[in-house]
């Protein structure tokens, strides 16, 4: 922390890109979801992964899907508002179809800084009735400016 300049308080980890620290977070998803036995257990036999995301999000979020054996096909992409923000009732309606199916969500990935369209992603005001799922990754390319 202090050969970055962080304060000696930082807690967390630094990734070399946004796929490792995607694929970081979504691994520590699913581990919390399957009480910690993913790894030993294997996914064979378990309810049905389920990750949301935004339909802006990066392309990491594909990658760490994939890799984290979870299937490209469970993770669901919700719409944006025009404002690039997600669409929390889409949000809603989605996990609460998949847990209806007996699928079990595992977490909401947000990526703050938006490549496609330059903008940053208003982040949603959580409703009540959603699970408490949500993983934030911050990205944002250098040189632009986000504003």
């Amino acid at each position: 922390a202090q050969a970055l300049g962080l304060p000696a308080h930082f807690n967390g980890t630094i990734h070399d890109s946004a796929t490792t620290a995607t694929l970081s977070a979504v691994l520590t998803m699913r581990e919390a979801a399957l009480n910690w036995q993913g790894l030993s257990a294997g996914l064979s036999g378990q309810k049905r992964l389920r990750l949301y995301t935004s339909a802006q999000a990066h392309s990491s979020v594909d990658k760490a899907t994939r890799i984290a054996g979870i299937g490209q096909d469970n993770l669901v992409k919700i719409p944006t508002n025009p404002n690039f923000s997600i669409n929390v009732d889409l949000l809603e309606q989605s996990i609460s179809t998949d847990q209806a199916a007996g699928h079990l969500p595992i977490g909401l990935v947000l990526v703050m800084g938006v490549l496609r369209s330059g903008r940053w992603m208003i982040l949603p005001q959580p409703k009540k009735s959603q699970p408490n799922i949500i993983c934030l990754c911050t990205w944002m390319p250098l040189g632009q400016d986000q504003r």
